[in-house]
């Protein structure tokens, strides 16, 4: 992704290449997608605006030699993902390769297709036992109105989902 998707304890990056191979038939192909993944810190409400939050996620993803370019899901009275992200057709998947969402149609539909629950290591956290993330973005990567936004809680897995060849 030449920058996409993320959240203030989730970041996407730019497209990259993954090789898959197809269990039946033993081929191998290459596929573009966009990686996301929640941050393993956790920060306060003083992220310095959009920009402190990417540098923030792009941090991390430094950190841990993810490459590829990271954003914060988080939006501004003047700014939200639905208006400066990439709106892009490739498939989202964590950093360990699960599939979140086919593209940003299913990302902001409101049932991804896996939770996005693992951070830039590439470690597992359950939203449930450790908070929620807020980011003051709906689903749907616009401004909220509200004053509290409970994001991505609780995340189900979408039943119609394929995998991407």
């Amino acid at each position: 992704m030449t920058s996409t998707t993320t959240t203030a304890e989730a970041s996407t990056t730019a497209s990259v290449e993954t090789t898959t191979t197809d269990s039946e038939s033993g081929s191998t192909g290459t596929v573009m997608v966009r990686r996301a993944f929640l941050t393993s810190e956790v920060f306060g409400a003083q992220l310095g605006g959009i920009e402190g939050a990417d540098a923030k996620c792009q941090a991390a993803a430094d950190a841990a030699g993810l490459g590829g370019t990271f954003r914060a899901w988080i939006s501004t009275p003047t700014s939200s993902p639905s208006a400066s992200f990439v709106q892009s057709a490739e498939p989202y998947v964590r950093i360990d390769g699960v599939q979140i969402a086919e593209s940003w149609v299913w990302l902001i539909d409101g049932d991804l297709d896996a939770p996005l629950e693992v951070d830039e290591w590439g470690e597992v956290h359950n939203n449930g036992e450790c908070g929620n993330v807020w980011t003051n973005t709906l689903r749907e990567g616009c401004l909220t109105t509200r004053t509290r936004v409970r994001v991505g809680l609780p995340l189900s897995t979408r039943r119609d989902s394929v995998a991407p060849t």
